[in-house]
């Protein structure tokens, strides 16, 4: 059984025509590999498509703000419902609102640009939906000394969309 193809979008009228379009069979795996391909920064932020963030900017400008001040290797925003609902006050306390937690939810993250250029590509192949990436992710972060941190004060609301449900 094959485990989430790969091939690229052919060539044809899409919208956005600057963004990298893959082919709908193109599954997180290979989706995560073009991203790492294409990196060029001090953090990646990225997004499920069926998150959506209270404020954007507001988001945008907390990351940089923390990451100026706090060796953060992951940072995320509280997301409602969470496949990690850690009870945050038994987890270290960086600053008013800001938790370490040892592995992101992955669902909205920024990631630092030298935690980034150290995941290795997956073999999509063997891992098509992109088993694990958020645990290599957070192994990385512990390897190089950075946190892994959740704003309680900035929120992003996970909407079920798609069949998707806090089960998956």
């Amino acid at each position: 059984m094959q485990n989430g193809p790969s091939p690229r979008t052919p060539a044809r009228t899409l919208p956005h025509p600057s963004w990298v379009h893959l082919s709908d069979s193109a599954y997180f795996s290979e989706q995560w590999n073009t991203a790492l391909r294409l990196f060029k920064g001090d953090a990646l932020f990225h997004i499920q498509a069926d998150a959506h963030p209270e404020n954007t900017t507001l988001l945008f400008e907390r990351y940089i703000d923390l990451a100026k001040r706090h060796n953060i290797g992951v940072y995320e925003p509280m997301l409602t419902p969470n496949v990690h609902p850690y009870q945050l006050s038994q987890h270290r306390l960086v600053e008013p609102d800001l938790y370490e937690i040892p592995h992101s939810d992955c669902t909205c993250w920024f990631i630092a640009g030298d935690i980034i250029n150290a995941v290795p590509i997956v073999d999509t192949n063997i891992n098509g939906f992109g088993w694990g990436i958020d645990t290599v992710v957070a192994a990385l972060c512990i390897q190089r000394g950075k946190a892994c941190v959740r704003d309680a004060c900035q929120f992003s609301y996970f909407v079920r969309i798609c069949g998707n449900s806090q089960s998956q």
